[in-house]
């Protein structure tokens, strides 16, 4: 064959040493990296739904939809109340949102 691609995983040094003494031309891939961003499901529902349809997504999640509420009352100029009542269903130590 031209060309093989081996994909070993991690720790497979011992491999391509083995590979490079046999003579075996070895080029390595490019190397890409990634990385996470989280934005408040209220910006989210913002982008996605728009003013008009945003305030009516609804997650289930006591406290991300109290703050989406709060945060399109915010954008329409409206106040958000002082101390909403927490959901009883709400668990913040599960809240992934």
């Amino acid at each position: 064959a031209d060309a093989v691609v081996l994909a070993t995983g991690h720790s497979a040094r011992d491999i391509y040493e083995h590979l490079h003494e046999s003579g075996v031309k070895l080029e390595p891939k490019g190397f890409a990296t990634g990385f996470r961003v989280e934005h408040p499901q209220c910006l989210i529902n913002k982008i996605q739904y728009g003013n008009e349809w945003g305030p009516s997504a609804v997650t289930g999640r006591g406290s991300t939809d109290t703050a989406n509420t709060n945060f399109f009352q915010h954008e329409n100029g409206e106040e958000p109340p002082n101390n909403p009542k927490k959901n009883k269903d709400d668990n913040d130590d599960n809240d992934n949102d």
